[in-house]
């Protein structure tokens, strides 16, 4: 990533634009409800599976990294080299759209809290119009930067290597850029909740509060199940971490795991937990994603 450059006021300042959709399709994902090795690791947790093997093998399978939850409940994902979206919230877990792209597809994307969708679409960090074109805002050094979204309106993040180090820039809807970190190892995830952002490496989670990071977590030296993947941060506080192959909840005295035989891409919204796991090609929700999974049934 390039250092910086004022925002286009003119070009990501614009009316927010809901997402552009085309063409709907039905399809049958024969194995989203089926029983599979798929555990809550708690008792009071339920795991929806909203897509499984074959109905990614029916969008054409590469799945990727990226995807982002909207107002409304939908998930926008990349699969067969474009971009979808899933309506569960409509009861109707078998319609899929596309989402109009009349552009490069995004090596990175996320929706802020409006549904405004913002990508890196030829090495440029931009916004997407009605028409489905990004934006050409800010330009970074290749398509090595990821974005996450944020709690907060008109706010996302964009992390990646720059000048030997890696970045995490914030950028707010007024024009502003902040440069919240330098690291000297490469950052996997980034979310925020309550004024604090959360940030993790393969290693460390920390909490950025008044500029200052604070180490909440660092993975055992023993078998843990691989590196950090991705984070999650529920709206009461609950911090959920991932790696390929688990989900785990932080602890003060460390962290235990909610689901297992599963892991990869987080995202919160709604009371939900949202899973993406391109490996075992499971998109999954966990439900209640905050305090009250802790809490007895009947209680």
């Amino acid at each position: 990533m390039r250092p910086p450059l004022p925002f286009s006021r003119r070009r990501l300042l614009s009316a927010s634009a809901a997402l552009c959709l085309v063409t709907s399709n039905a399809w049958a994902d024969d194995d989203a409800t089926d029983e599979d090795d798929v555990v809550a690791a708690t008792g009071s947790a339920r795991i929806d599976r909203l897509i499984g093997p074959s109905g990614f093998e029916a969008m054409g399978g590469d799945i990727g990294h990226d995807f982002a939850v909207s107002s409304r409940g939908d998930i926008v994902f990349s699969a067969g080299g474009e971009l979808l979206v899933l309506h569960p919230s409509r009861g109707d877990a078998g319609r899929v759209d596309r989402v109009l792209v009349n552009d490069e597809q995004p090596t990175s994307f996320t929706l802020d809290l409006d549904d405004t969708m913002f990508g890196i679409v030829a090495g440029y960090f931009g916004k997407q119009d009605a028409s489905g074109r990004f934006s050409r805002a800010i330009p970074q050094h290749g398509d090595d930067g990821q974005l996450a979204p944020s709690s907060v309106e008109g706010t996302v993040y964009l992390f990646g290597p720059e000048d030997g180090d890696y970045r995490l820039y914030r950028f707010l809807s007024f024009g502003e850029i902040q440069v919240l970190l330098a690291s000297s190892v490469p950052i996997v995830a980034v979310a925020d909740r309550g004024g604090a952002v959360f940030v993790a490496t393969e290693t460390k989670i920390l909490r950025l509060a008044q500029d200052t990071p604070d180490v909440l977590f660092h993975v055992p030296d023993d078998d843990f199940g691989g590196p950090i993947r991705s984070l999650a941060v529920s709206d009461d506080g609950v911090v959920f971490f991932s790696t390929d192959a688990m989900v785990h909840v932080l602890l003060a005295s460390g962290s235990i795991s909610v689901i297992n035989n599963a892991g990869g891409e987080l995202r919160w919204r709604g009371g939900a937990l949202f899973v993406l796991d391109p490996n075992r090609q499971l998109l999954l929700r966990l439900t209640p994603a905050s305090k009250a999974l802790f809490t007895r049934r009947g209680k």
